[in-house]
């Protein structure tokens, strides 16, 4: 028994490589030296010693492929010494022809022959397509599929500059094109022959390992037809000859990894045109001949990828094209529906992932050839939609889906083109909530950065149906955050919704209306910016309606009626919100002389203040100063109304809580006063001031000065616009200030607000330059400005 430890099968292959390219090293060496001296027998004897290494059987296809390209680099070296022994010596090549075929064994002897033979082409001693023919038959002596496929590989590779083709050296006596297109294909007919063959023969016995090793020698098969490809070869020896052939070789392998290999070869390397041409040809072939376990739905996207491009080519090239070529450009995409069709009654040609697949590719396609057809691509979402009816998608399913929904999206760049698809809700709703949701979201944000308007009522309509999942409770699992994000992004599409017509408008905005009120969770967030949308198409109306001009139906009082309806139901979501609305829908009412309106907009403003705002002293310091402003803006109001709003404001103001703050709001109530006519009312502006001081009387210093500083501007700010104030207490109060400032040097930091003592200093330089300016109007020479120091 042997000690020696036993190899593992990758180890023995390593050593059996090792040995057979040590004895290439060998040979090659002596095969040079000899050619050095011009010794025939001996490069002979070395060469074939060299070449008789590719005999072997014991190497894995990988392994033997390493040791080929090994022995190809030196049979360089020799199909050199052969063409100088020719050009350079005087020996006749057809002597080292006949030389050659006289090597023992058949494998070496044929590497000779074919060596020889490049040389025999390329001095033109013999037309090229002789030699071509002599030599591919003669290697159909070498059967075994390894030792076979790659010797034919050698003879393509050694002759791949020598075909006659159109316009080079060869045509002519040496053949023509159509000689060197039936030396490839008989080549390629027969190293796809041996190729399978290392499947039926289980060349190697796992067949997993089987398979990786022979998808790696799949390009020496390949290189066939990219030889082909770049022959001068028409298009009607294309149709006539080539086509055929390559698809009847494909057809009848019958092995699932050679006709998946060659058929994408074949679409890579002919022209575009040429697949055209015989289009229907082509389709059948793949959706009705090749193996059911052939990826059907990879070779249809390649070959659609391809025309896509090609249709978008033609239509941006200014060379006129031929009738035939844009007839078949027209009926491609029927072409490519028949053929998907037919593949899908075939069993096991189409999974539902690759159907969806084949759809999206097909979208693709139509999108580049006829972006203007909106039909085709309507009846690509509404077959595809009918196929997955009851089907439950996976995640690979839903992501192309998806594609499919999005990528008109993309192509036209905006989402009023693709609102003439009837069918593309019907395969949103295949998709589960999330996903639905997302692809809504994305359809929204793409509307916004293109900026297009929507402009009737049918595209609205469309709209909130393509975005539905954004605006109904379809999905309960978001939480508040993202429901926030949907609404918002859904109310940036009101700014989308604009028709030139006035009457239009408003039934957009009313269809906005109606959708956004069905979900009281999302109503918040989309009602409040349509609310100010209606707000201002009533401005828009009154203008028109000013201006004598054309407005429909519509109507400023049915606009505000809307407003207010909608408001009504807001008004139990968000308090503060529709407080701070209805005001601004009082001074719109007001610019479009509804008094009325206005009244009752500000009637629930303030019930709302009294009912659900009185307990949030906060919330009520943030509203007040917007309802006095709201109210002194007010032109339209008689008196009693006005009266009456001013003295609810004046009250609400010392409700406060804190004294600061009830000084600071009856500072602010002055100004409710100052356009009134009547002089018991214009008193009150001076009343509000002195009720402000007396707020603060007994509040701290570091509290009191800031406002007292506010208070003393107010006074100013009403000494200059009118004649209700006098002189007096604005001197009584400079002299407070003043000394409070002085005395009391900290002041707490507020972000955004200068500090009182900044505040006073820049009072103080007004009232200078108003002095040196002469103004007596107001008489500002009178008050008493000193200085901060002073």
């Amino acid at each position: 028994m042997s000690d020696l430890p036993t190899l593992t099968p990758e180890e023995q292959q390593e050593k059996w490589l090792a040995e057979a390219q040590k004895m290439v090293r060998q040979h090659a060496y002596s095969m040079k030296n000899a050619s050095h001296g011009r010794n025939l027998s001996e490069v002979l004897k070395h060469g074939a010693l060299m070449l008789a290494e590719l005999r072997t059987s014991n190497l894995s296809p990988q392994n033997y492929y390493e040791l080929y390209s090994m022995v190809q680099d030196e049979m360089q070296h020799l199909e050199s010494y052969f063409y100088e022994e020719v050009t350079l010596h005087g020996r006749k090549v057809e002597d080292l022809y006949e030389i050659v075929q006289h090597a023992g064994n058949i494998v070496p002897r044929l590497y000779l022959l074919i060596t020889v033979g490049s040389v025999y082409i390329k001095t033109k001693e013999a037309p090229a397509k002789d030699i071509l023919k002599d030599l591919v038959e003669m290697c159909k002596g070498v059967q075994h599929p390894t030792r076979g496929l790659f010797l034919r590989h050698y003879l393509s590779t050694v002759t791949k500059n020598k075909l006659p083709d159109i316009g080079n050296d060869y045509e002519g006596e040496g053949g023509s094109v159509e000689d060197s297109v039936d030396f490839v294909l008989q080549n390629f007919k027969e190293m796809v022959w041996l190729w399978v063959r290392m499947e039926k023969k289980q060349i190697i016995a796992d067949p997993t390992r089987r398979d990786k090793e022979r998808q790696t020698l799949r390009q020496l098969v390949g290189f066939n037809l990219t030889r082909i490809g770049s022959l001068e070869i028409s298009l009607q020896m294309y149709v006539d000859v080539v086509m055929p052939k390559i698809l009847d070789v494909i057809a009848n392998s019958t092995d699932v990894i050679a006709q998946q290999y060659l058929t994408e070869v074949l679409i890579q390397v002919f022209p575009d045109e040429f697949h055209l041409a015989k289009i229907d040809d082509l389709l059948k072939m793949f959706c009705t001949q090749l193996m059911p376990d052939v990826n059907i739905q990879e070779i249809l996207t390649s070959l659609m990828d391809r025309l896509g491009k090609y249709a978008v080519e033609v239509k941006e090239s200014s060379e006129r094209k031929k009738k035939w070529e844009r007839n078949a450009l027209a009926t491609m995409f029927d072409s490519f529906r028949n053929a998907i069709s037919e593949a899908e009654q075939r069993p096991n040609s189409l999974s539902d992932t690759d159907y969806i697949s084949t759809q999206l590719s097909l979208l693709k396609l139509v999108l580049q050839a006829y972006p203007e057809q909106v039909d085709r691509v309507n009846e690509l979402f509404a077959t595809t939609a009918k196929y997955l009816e009851g089907k439950e998608l996976n995640s690979k399913m839903v992501s192309l889906v998806r594609q499919m929904l999005t990528r008109p999206l993309s192509h036209y760049g905006s989402m009023t083109s693709i609102l003439d698809f009837d069918d593309w809700p019907s395969l949103l709703q295949l998709l589960d909530s999330r996903p639905r949701r997302e692809v809504s979201r994305e359809l929204c944000e793409a509307a916004l950065q293109s900026g297009q308007p929507v402009e009737t009522v049918e595209h609205v309509s469309k709209v909130f149906e393509f975005v539905k999942p954004l605006i109904s409770s379809e999905d309960e699992t978001l939480d508040d955050e993202d429901i926030e994000e949907d609404q918002i992004l859904v109310a940036k599409m009101i700014h989308l919704f604009k028709s030139d017509s006035l009457s239009t408008q408003f039934k957009i905005y009313s269809a906005a209306r109606k959708q956004f009120g069905r979900d009281e969770k999302r109503m918040r967030y989309t009602l409040f910016p349509l609310v100010f949308s209606f707000l201002r198409l009533a401005l828009k109306v009154k203008k028109a309606i000013d201006n004598e001009e054309e407005v429909g139906k519509v109507s400023v009082e049915r606009i505000l009626t809307y407003v207010a309806q909608t408001l009504e139901v807001l008004s139990g979501q968000d308090s503060k919100q529709s407080l701070s609305t209805y005001l601004q829908a009082a001074r719109t009412a007001d610019k479009c002389d509804q008094a009325e309106s206005c009244n009752d907009m500000l009637d629930r403003a303030f019930q709302l203040y009294e009912e659900d705002i009185s307990s949030d002293s906060k919330v009520q310091i943030q509203l007040l100063p917007s309802m006095v402003s709201s109210v002194a803006s007010l032109r339209r109001l008689d008196e009693e109304s006005l009266e009456k709003f001013n003295t609810k404001l004046c009250s609400y103001s010392a409700k406060l809580l804190k004294k600061p703050d009830q000084a600071r709001a009856a500072c602010s109530c002055a100004v409710l006063f100052m356009r009134s006519k009547n002089e018991e009312q214009q008193a009150r502006v001076a009343e509000c001031l002195q009720k402000a001081q007396k707020f603060i009387s007994n509040v701290s210093d570091a509290q009191a000065t800031p406002i007292f500083v506010d208070i003393l501007n107010r006074y100013l700010y009403f000494f200059a616009k009118t004649n209700l104030i006098d002189i007096k207490p604005i001197n009584v109060l400079w002299k407070i200030v003043s000394k409070k400032i002085v005395e009391c040097a900290d002041f707490d930091d507020i972000p955004g607000v200068a500090p009182p003592d900044v505040h006073y200093a820049n009072t103080v330089d007004y009232v200078r330059e108003r002095q040196a300016d002469g103004d007596e109007t107001a008489e500002w020479s009178q008050i008493d400005a000193r200085s901060l120091e002073a």
